[in-house]
């Protein structure tokens, strides 16, 4: 009877834990949803001056990306001006290596379901925006944001290669990455990190990057190891950006640059024909 009551005792522990361990999960699932889908929570009101906002506004950068930017590298765009001449937007949800692609509408109802449905969700969404800006001189400025509405496996550094023409002339390049955690009884309290990514050596090429092109000096290769939330914290959003400056021949008639990504999967272009535009 002692073996029968302590075997029970035991399994009634382990009911209690899985119990506990799944509401925890569900209500993570949950918390996680509202607060990463709510934008106002996540940008910095205020943190621009107004004229530096209008200006890098018009030169392509999303309110996003303006006010995670520091003030050395407002001051350095203040010089720069331009226009968009080509932008392609990627909406999709994720499910271990596939992908579903949206329209922004249809993306926007996804981002809804999530946020409004209670039940637990273990796909990732993710919107990817390149932009191409044309300076002038045949000089043109280059965009690339990667922000993760939800994503229950954060764990994964994100890697990301832009392929250059190697024709072309690297002006300068600056990456950040910016997380949001919440304490997991006080999803109102969120507190958002940023930290400059440096480009990096090129990843070994094997099975797990056999599209990077590591052969091309003008590539830039960016690893991000997504800053993980403390004991009692939880990761609600992630977002990545990047921007780069380059130089093209005067003969060129078609300007583009490829993004390839790895955790998740990415491979795309923003290119703009000269040649059309004309």
């Amino acid at each position: 009877m002692k073996i029968n009551f302590s075997f029970l005792r035991i399994a009634g522990s382990l009911t209690i834990f899985l119990f506990s361990y799944a509401g925890i999960t569900y209500l993570d699932q949950i918390s996680h949803s509202v607060v990463v889908t709510d934008y106002s929570k996540l940008t910095k009101p205020g943190s621009v001056s107004k004229s530096d906002f209008r200006h890098l506004k018009q030169l392509g950068f999303s309110d996003m990306s303006i006010t995670h930017l520091n003030e050395g590298e407002i001051e350095n765009l203040k010089g720069v001006n331009g226009k968009v001449v080509a932008e392609n937007d990627i909406y999709r949800e994720l499910n271990g290596d596939g992908e579903t692609r949206f329209t922004k509408e249809e993306y926007e109802q996804r981002l809804k379901y999530y946020s409004g449905s209670v039940l637990p969700k273990f796909k990732t969404l993710q919107q990817i925006h390149l932009k191409l800006i044309d300076e002038g001189n045949h000089r043109y400025l280059a965009i690339t944001e990667h922000h993760f509405d939800f994503n229950p496996m954060s764990g994964k550094p994100l890697v990301i290669e832009l392929q250059l023409n190697s024709h072309y002339t690297l002006l300068e390049h600056m990456a950040r990455q910016i997380a949001w955690t919440v304490p997991s009884f006080n999803y109102d309290k969120i507190k958002s990190s940023t930290a400059a990514v440096q480009a990096g050596d090129p990843p070994n090429a094997n099975e797990d990057y056999p599209f990077f092109d590591n052969s091309s000096a003008s590539s830039l290769f960016y690893t991000v190891p997504w800053k993980q939330a403390g004991l009692l914290h939880e990761t609600v959003g992630l977002y990545f950006f990047t921007v780069t400056r380059f130089e093209v021949p005067e003969d060129w008639l078609v300007v583009d640059m490829y993004v390839q990504g790895q955790n998740p999967h990415l491979s795309d272009v923003v290119q703009y024909d000269l040649q059309s535009a004309q």
